[in-house]
């Protein structure tokens, strides 16, 4: 191998694995590792096993055929249309039916902000740096678990409404629904996929 070639795989090493690392250094403080950013990777993934291949000590025929048979493989389970699992439009467009504008709304896990903000208020997703401040000026406030203290420090309305989703996940003991049934005796609850809407009301 030239020193040239050399160059060009450490590089494309580089290139596949930097994003994924990097991706997972960021979930340590934001929990965003998902499967989607690494595309980025794919570029260094592509290229590497290109020159990988065509590097090996076979015909030039065996080394198409390998790669064709390897691309119809990817494209075989090419999902083009993913399945959700989390029903955001439909949970939100409910929310919206039950809610009154004064309602205090916990929004759990912390996390979900974005997915929630982008259905709720386009305006307020687009506007990253201020989201979670425009969420609470309409009273929707961000909780991954609830204690009574957290709670009393909220401004009381008549209803509260619970949007949770990792709730098995991120609130094992389910501390929001725990916390507020303490203060608010009645609720109706709506379920979609992998999102549980609760709406209490005072005792």
């Amino acid at each position: 191998m030239t020193k040239k070639e050399h160059f060009f795989l450490v590089s494309m090493i580089i290139l596949f694995l930097f994003p994924i690392i990097l991706d997972y250094w960021v979930a340590q403080f934001r929990p965003v590792f998902l499967i989607r950013y690494l595309l980025f990777s794919s570029i260094g993934f592509f290229v590497l096993f290109a020159f990988t291949v065509f590097n090996m000590s076979y015909s030039i025929n065996l080394k198409i055929l390998f790669s064709l048979a390897l691309l119809s493989y990817y494209a075989y389970c090419l999902r083009l249309n993913p399945e959700k699992n989390e029903d955001w439009k439909n949970a939100i467009t409910k929310y919206k039916e039950l809610r009154n504008k004064d309602d205090l709304t916990i929004l759990s896990v912390s996390y979900a902000d974005n997915a929630f903000s982008f259905y709720f208020d386009r305006n307020i997703f687009k506007n990253y740096n201020k989201k979670d401040s425009l969420l609470l000026n309409e009273n929707i406030h961000l909780f991954t678990v609830l204690n009574d203290s957290l709670f009393m420090k909220l401004k009381r309305t008549a209803n509260v409404i619970t949007i949770q989703s990792h709730q098995g996940d991120e609130d094992p003991n389910n501390t929001v629904f725990k916390t507020i049934n303490k203060f608010y005796e009645n609720y109706n609850e709506y379920n979609f996929k992998g999102i549980e809407i609760k709406v209490f009301t005072q005792r």
